[in-house]
């Protein structure tokens, strides 16, 4: 009877995994449930990939290096013809106009795999879907043997139906699928290397190879990914009561993996910046404006004069391009910590489906509230109160639909964000030890990354870093919360 009650469990779950990657293969590739307004969808971080787009453009017409990169065509105006701001289509059509600016922050080897693919754009982004789909089928079953049936399907679901993670699934600059491909290894190994040499060799090689592809990509949320992939161990140990000392270690042996990856990366990276007399000291600084820094001015100043010197060795310190570098850097790296994760706890885009969709202006209603938004006469407050004024004596020229969504995004998923960490850390206090420190361990992928890349985290709160909640935090703490078992 026990041997008829597995085998139909195990049937359920290959089964469901299937059907997972089916579903999430569809939503990454053409977000075929409407998880996010199609505008999202297309348009979500493709600025990001318009550095391999124009960098392959650069390439294959201009025949100049395969580098990563963005052509200036000047005669679009991005504040006036926001809406002409299309680099898939421009790559589509070939369309080149300007100047080739250099993107030079990481070695950039998406373009290279892009290249190996002859710039087909379709089969790249099918690709990384797939894998990306791939790869979680894989995790769904894993967590399913560890933990349960209910806690895996809701992790999942958490994961794949993401008003965050759905529009960048595809998308051939991130390749996300790598952000989670440690974790799996990870928990295929985390059993294993307890009592063998051999399996911790063998998993920390895998760990080195592709944190080193990571690195190569772009060294953004390398500290969530290389938590992420402790996750398992720290599981593993505290379920069984292993022994601390050789959770440690483990532990230590995948950090010094990943610093050893990452200064791989910096080697390769700093070999591929011919232009620099100083490959080092620019990779460093523009490392720096990313992070924080005890001297702001100092830092933010240096880095623009490294970042937007000319070709003739010089830097016009009155030039608007360099002030409002300045002026950014010098904002995020001179903001505290506690400012910069007060910002990531006001969580938009939380509701999937209903709170992802924006409100569609006409030329007449986005001159109006552009006028508002840019008053340097009034302060926030005053804006706010003006836009909901002018919101209110026009109702009726708007989509009922997009504002209710855009009030469900701005105002509910706070709130709801908020009630969800709470009731968190609610059931977290009232379990055991071991779980209130896994519990508490999973809070730290993403909080690493907020609090050690300060600058970068806080100027990317709402373009991008917001996604790193969901690699992996939220997923496990809605499989806390929502199943009945505990998770130690």
């Amino acid at each position: 009877m026990n041997g008829l009650k597995c085998s139909y469990m195990k049937n359920k779950v290959i089964l469901t995994s299937v059907l997972i990657f089916f579903l999430s293969f569809l939503n990454f590739q053409f977000n075929l449930f409407n998880v996010v307004s199609e505008f999202r969808f297309n348009y979500f971080q493709v600025e990001s990939e318009q550095f391999v787009l124009d960098g392959f453009l650069n390439h294959s017409i201009n025949d100049k290096p395969l580098k990563l990169g963005q052509f200036s065509r000047p005669s679009i105006d991005m504040f006036n013809d926001g809406e002409k701001y299309k680099p898939r289509e421009w790559f589509t059509n070939e369309f080149i106009e300007g100047e080739f600016w250099e993107y030079k922050s990481h070695f950039g080897f998406q373009l290279i795999i892009f290249n190996f693919f002859n710039g087909n754009l379709l089969l790249v982004q099918s690709l990384a879907s797939f894998l990306f789909s791939l790869t979680i089928a894989i995790l769904f079953i894993q967590l399913c043997r560890l933990h349960s049936f209910n806690f895996g399907l809701i992790f999942i679901v958490s994961l794949v139906f993401n008003p965050w993670i759905t529009p960048i699934a595809r998308n051939s600059y991130f390749l996300v699928f790598i952000y989670l491909v440690p974790l799996v290894i990870s928990y295929y190994f985390s059993r294993r290397i307890s009592n063998s040499n051999f399996n911790l060799a063998i998993f920390l090689i895998i760990l080195y190879i592709l944190f080193l592809f990571k690195s190569l990509i772009g060294y953004d949320y390398l500290s969530t990914i290389v938590i992420v992939s402790m996750i398992p161990i720290v599981y593993y140990y505290l379920k069984n009561n292993l022994s601390i000392k050789k959770l440690i270690t483990s532990l230590v042996s995948i950090l010094l993996i990943s610093f050893l990856s990452f200064s791989t990366s910096v080697v390769i990276h700093s070999d591929s910046l011919e232009s620099e007399e100083s490959p080092f000291e620019w990779i460093y600084y523009t490392a720096a404006k990313r992070l924080s820094s005890s001297s702001p001015e100092q830092t933010a100043r240096v880095a623009c004069e490294k970042l937007m010197i000319d070709q003739v060795g010089k830097i016009n310190v009155n030039d608007e391009a360099y002030q409002a570098c300045y002026d950014e850097f010098l904002e995020s790296l001179s903001v505290s910590r506690l400012n910069v994760l007060a910002k990531y706890m006001i969580a938009r885009h939380f509701v999937p489906f209903f709170g992802s969709y924006e409100i569609e202006l006409n030329e007449e209603q986005e001159k109006k509230l552009k006028e508002i938004y840019y008053n340097t006469n009034i302060n926030t407050l005053e804006k706010g109160l003006q836009t909901l004024k002018y919101g209110f004596n026009n109702y009726n020229q708007f989509n009922f639909f997009q504002v209710t969504s855009t009030l469900v995004n701005f105002i509910i998923s706070p709130i709801l964000f908020i009630a969800f960490f709470i009731l968190f850390f609610i059931k977290t206090f009232n379990s055991n030890t071991n779980n209130k420190i896994f519990n508490l361990f999973i809070l730290l992928p993403p909080l690493s990354w907020f609090l050690i890349a300060k600058g970068h985290s806080y100027v990317t709160a709402y373009q991008l870093t917001f996604f790193i909640w969901f690699i992996t935090t939220i997923p496990y703490m809605m499989g806390i919360v929502f199943s009945k078992k505990k998770i130690i």
